[in-house]
């Protein structure tokens, strides 16, 4: 049986991480509707 390889990823930084999470919270929302809701309050 072969060894399984340690496939370590090199860490995120932290702006990475909040830009990775802020896309897949927005979805597919077209960014012209996003600069409304600012706006629009």
């Amino acid at each position: 049986m072969p060894k399984a390889k340690n496939a370590t990823k090199p860490a995120k930084s932290f702006e990475e991480t909040l830009w990775d999470t802020a896309n897949k919270l927005r979805g597919s929302v077209d960014c012209t509707s996003l600069v409304q809701l600012p706006l629009a309050a």
